[in-house]
């Protein structure tokens, strides 16, 4: 203490640091710089666990054996999409929700493009969504889960006719338990995350300057947690995560935990940013891989735009991800809509425990693979070193 009280030792302090502030400054940058960039060895960041236990995991015993269903309504989506590749088959699609007894809307938005246009033209869309309802429930909370709807003619890649098909499967097999305690919202947008933010905005009653977005006939409580699915219709090989949101934003860190712990349930491979886990995470090999597959992800953040339809439920206090279809060469295992449909049915049965919203967790975190997040606790430390770099250049 006497160091900092006494008046000469603080001038000589001041002194040191303003001779060598060239120096400091550049050490302080280079140490936080190299500080945050060995958070990806595996002994500095933290294995994964569940905040949220009412999620309980896998604990239950899957239902969903009705594989002949989903691949039919596969094969039936298929047929339909071949007899234009220039559109979407919804009046199929909402016939096919109308069928199960679900209450089916369309939802007509229209987009007014800031560049590029006349202020007079705008570009139509509709979205499509049905409601399955709580039996024991007042309807005050709900899940969704949705799909955006795609051009038969975009690639392989980006198809998710497969994620249609098993979206009406789950439906069918939802609306026959009595199990639930909130609603299910199955939701199909046009334009990806045009349509889904024309649709959040019919939903919450908000109004944006560029989407102007129907009233929807009707809605349910409060969502709580949102899932998107980007499947094909083909076999593929591994299943993507994509978290990061509009401007950063990310979902609680449970949710990912929870898709991750269901896929190992299902012995189904899982990746972030298309980056499956290095085999020997505490090996140089697989810092270098953590490290890249941190730095892409905060690179997307970085971007501000969101990877997908979820991307935009985080402004609205929604925890949602998206679940994507991914085809490699180098992997021999493929799955298909059957093994999706039964993924997706446990993570919502696991979201049907929910007590409360998500909140324990983490909400600012960066993953250098799928089973270790490196916490706000511990980068923020390095970066304030780096700032501290500025701070002297600024007052000395």
């Amino acid at each position: 203490m006497g160091l900092l009280t006494d008046p000469k030792q603080r001038q000589k302090i001041i002194l040191a640091i303003t001779k060598y502030n060239q120096l400091l400054c550049v050490l302080c940058y280079v140490g936080g710089f190299l500080w945050f960039l060995a958070l990806a060895y595996q002994p500095l960041n933290a294995s994964t666990y569940f905040s949220e236990n009412a999620l309980l995991p896998g604990l239950v015993d899957y239902q969903f054996y009705a594989d002949s269903d989903v691949i039919s309504y596969n094969d039936q989506l298929t047929a339909e999409m071949k007899k234009s590749d220039k559109k979407v088959p919804k009046d199929w699609i909402f016939r096919k929700f109308q069928d199960l007894g679900l209450d089916t809307y369309y939802h007509n938005f229209s987009l007014n493009y800031p560049f590029g246009m006349p202020k007079d033209k705008s570009i139509p869309g509709q979205n499509i969504y049905a409601i399955l309802r709580a039996k024991r429930a007042a309807s005050t909370e709900a899940v969704v889960m949705s799909v955006p709807l795609r051009l038969p003619s975009v690639t392989s890649d980006e198809q998710t006719s497969g994620g249609i098909a098993v979206m009406l499967a789950l439906a069918k097999h939802f609306r026959k338990q009595t199990y639930w305690a909130k609603d299910i919202l199955f939701v199909l947008t046009e334009y990806d995350e045009i349509g889904m933010q024309a649709w959040l905005d019919g939903y919450h009653q908000t109004r944006s300057e560029y989407i102007h977005s129907e009233n929807l006939p009707a809605t349910s409580g409060s969502i709580q947690a949102a899932i998107n699915l980007e499947i094909p219709s083909e076999k593929f090989h591994s299943y993507n995560l994509k978290l990061e949101g509009l401007n950063g934003q990310l979902p609680n860190l449970d949710l990912s935990n929870l898709l991750v712990r269901i896929c190992g349930k299902e012995q189904a491979k899982v990746t972030l940013n298309k980056r499956s886990d290095a085999p020997n995470l505490d090996e140089f090999e697989g810092f270098q891989h953590s490290l890249i597959t941190m730095l892409h992800m905060m690179w997307n953040q970085a971007s501000g735009t969101p990877t997908g339809n979820h991307g935009l439920f985080h402004r609205y206090h929604i925890e949602a991800l998206t679940l994507q279809g991914v085809k490699e060469t180098r992997t021999r295992r493929s799955f298909g809509v059957e093994n999706t449909a039964r993924l997706v049915e446990g993570v919502f049965r696991s979201l049907n425990n929910l007590l409360e919203r998500f909140h324990q967790s983490f909400f600012f975190y960066i993953l250098p693979s799928t089973r270790r997040y490196v916490s706000i606790g511990l980068y923020m430390p390095p970066f304030g070193v780096m700032i501290a770099a500025s701070l002297i250049k600024i007052s000395f």
